[in-house]
């Protein structure tokens, strides 16, 4: 649940205790929130496009929901190869997590326009710096401790990243291994982040650089309770509550 809204390929909005259809998507949202550039409306990802939508219709910014590849373009005429993460900053910028073209990629609200940021697209690897390659990032998000700095995971290099919004500088955040990271969000107050990695929900400390396990699920399916009972198949997005 994000800000009110149910994502299971397709929006759905809490009314009361009923589930309504919100708005029909054509592929697994991985990742919305509210749209900065266009106020009132959700901004998320839908495949290979990033889309917004006011609730009654949807509209496509950049990409194509069906049609996956690498271009740099203008709204439909560019192409991605799944967005699976974005972050929204300077009010009409959105950077991307173009994952399966192994590199970071800003859009322009302005204008729709695509360009890349960081990374080789169409190459992957694991190598910092400004010419630097990466391998599936995905989970990006601001460093709440760093202004100026995003943080990103590397799906299949297993660990997390930063990179500085000006210099275009990446180099690691962390220097340990995660496997399968799918999700993450940071504490504003602490920094410390929650993350969901393989079978396990765990938090990262921003001080200490340190992981701990907060509930491990070896065996997947469905069990509420006390965090050593609980049980998860494929937790794929978290959300603070009332800062809880």
């Amino acid at each position: 649940m994000y800000a009110g809204i149910v994502c299971i390929s397709k929006f759905r909005w809490e009314v009361g205790k009923w589930m309504t259809t919100y708005k029909q998507t054509d592929h697994i949202v991985f990742h919305l929130e509210l749209d900065q550039f266009e106020p009132g409306n959700i901004i998320f990802s839908d495949g290979f496009s990033v889309r917004t939508t006011d609730g009654s219709a949807i509209y496509t910014i950049a990409g194509s929901a069906d049609q996956q590849g690498y271009m740099e373009g203008t709204g439909s005429g560019a192409r991605f190869n799944y967005v699976h993460s974005f972050v929204q900053f300077a009010n009409s910028q959105v950077l991307i997590a173009d994952s399966y073209n192994h590199c970071l990629r800003t859009l322009d609200r302005v204008t729709n326009t695509t360009n890349t940021f960081a990374g080789t697209c169409e190459q992957s690897g694991e190598i910092n710096g400004v010419n630097a390659l990466l391998y599936a990032p995905r989970c990006i998000i601001p460093d709440a401790k760093s202004p100026g700095q995003l943080l990103f995971a590397e799906f299949f290099n297993s660990n997390i990243k930063s990179v500085d919004i000006t210099s275009r500088n990446i180099s690691d955040f962390a220097s340990q291994r995660f496997t399968r990271i799918s999700h993450m969000i940071q504490e504003n107050m602490t920094g410390d982040i929650f993350m969901t990695v393989k079978d396990a929900i765990g938090v990262f400390s921003y001080q200490h650089k340190t992981f701990q396990t907060i509930v491990l699920f070896p065996i997947h399916g469905f069990q509420d309770g006390p965090f050593s009972n609980t049980i998860f198949d494929s937790p794929a997005d978290l959300v603070f509550l009332n800062n809880h």
